[in-house]
This record gives structure tokens, sequence and C-alpha cells, in this order.
């Protein structure tokens, strides 16, 4: 690969979501995803510990992770799926057969076939909206505890770097 102008990154932080799937709205309305299909998702965890006082719950918020070496890519035969320039995991429609060895390939479960058009699916960190000019991904945007934080991990100065950071002290 060539070299990368950005390393584009999500990190969420589970001690700040409280599950309301404002992202997963978000997402579906910002790609039309199909009805029973989901780029991003949000699944609770739990609860865990004793009643009444000891009751947790958490939540799961999956999505593509845009593996360094994503096996979706590497599994799929038209090349289809591929890293960009900045780290995200893209996919071009017109090469993708349906074949769905990149659904079974992907440890996450990120990739799936949209019912519509037979073809591939998945998370792709907005690409499109943030090449016309949009400063995050729709879930992040619309993420109202703050949980979702996006940016160039190698930047010292973006949110995600600087929240991620302040994890370390």
């Amino acid at each position: 690969g060539g070299l990368l102008m950005a390393r584009l990154g999500m990190a969420i932080d589970l001690d700040r979501c409280v599950g309301c799937g404002a992202c997963v709205l978000a997402c579906k309305a910002e790609w039309r995803v199909a009805d029973d299909r989901q780029r991003t998702r949000v699944t609770p965890i739990g609860p865990e510990g004793t009643f009444p006082d000891g009751l947790e719950s958490t939540f799961y918020v999956g999505h593509c992770s845009h593996c360094e070496r994503p096996a979706c890519v590497a599994s799929c035969p038209t090349g289809a799926l591929a890293k960009d320039v900045d780290g995200r995991v893209l996919i071009e429609p017109a090469l993708c057969i349906g074949c769905r060895y990149c659904v079974a390939a992907c440890p996450y479960g990120a990739c799936f076939i949209d019912p519509r058009t037979g073809r591939v699916d998945k998370c792709d960190l907005c690409a499109a909206r943030m090449a016309a000019g949009a400063p995050e991904p729709a879930c992040v945007e619309t993420c109202i505890t703050e949980a979702k934080v996006f940016g160039d991990l190698d930047d010292p100065e973006s949110a995600i770097s600087r929240r991620l950071g302040a994890g370390r002290d």
C-alpha cells in the first residue's frame, strides 16, 4: 500500500453509552440501510450482579472496525472491498458479486448482504459524507452522551487522540 494520509478511527466509551440507539437510527437514515440490517448496532449486555443494589448493564456497540489487516478484504475474490489511503475499508459495489465470503470472514459481523441489491454493505465511516465536508460520521454526530469519538489516530490534537490519551492517566 501507499502512504496513509490519516489513520482514521472510532472509539466507543462504554461507560458513557446509555444504549439509546440514536447512532443506529442516524446511520440507517443517512445511508438508507435496509430495514432488517444495520451498519452499526447496539446490543444490551447484562444485567449482571445481584438485586437490588448490585445490578449493572452495559451495551456492546458494534460496527466495522476497519481492521489493520481486514479478513473481509483478504477474502474478497473480486477486489470489491479495499482499504483506502485513510485506513477505511470501503466497498466498490459494482465489483461485488454477492458471494458472501466477506460476511463469513469478518469476525465482528460487520459485513452483510443488502437484500435489495444482493451486494455487500457495511460501515465505511461515512466516507462520502466526510468527502462532502461533514466533520464526523453521522453516528458520532448524533451520540447524545459523546460515547463515540472519531478522528485521526496519528494526530495528537484530534478528538480521538485526546480522548484515548485521557484514558492513560
